[in-house]
C-alpha cells in the first residue's frame, strides 16, 4: 500500500482542496479519484500523485463542472 495525494481544482485553477489516500496501486488510487470527484462538485477535476509522479489526471466536462456532475475524461 501507498499513499496517494490528491488535488482537486476549480475551473478557475484554484486548489481547494487535497486529499491522502492509502491505496494498494495506481489503478485503485484513479478509481479513489473517481469517488473522491464526486465528493467534491464544485471542482473541475482532480490530479493524483505517487510523490512526485503524475498517476491520472481526472476533468469534467466543462458544462459538467458547472452543473456539479462527473461526466469525466481524460486520465493521464
Amino acid at each position: 500500500m501507498r499513499f496517494y495525494q490528491f488535488l482537486f481544482y476549480t475551473p478557475s485553477g484554484s486548489i481547494p482542496a487535497m486529499d491522502l489516500s492509502e491505496c494498494a496501486d495506481d489503478v485503485a488510487a484513479t478509481s479513489e479519484a473517481f469517488f473522491q470527484l464526486d465528493q467534491h462538485g464544485s471542482c473541475r477535476g482532480v490530479e493524483v500523485f505517487d510523490e512526485d509522479r503524475l498517476v491520472a489526471r481526472l476533468e469534467r466536462a466543462r458544462s459538467q463542472a458547472l452543473a456539479g456532475r462527473t461526466a469525466l475524461h481524460g486520465c493521464g
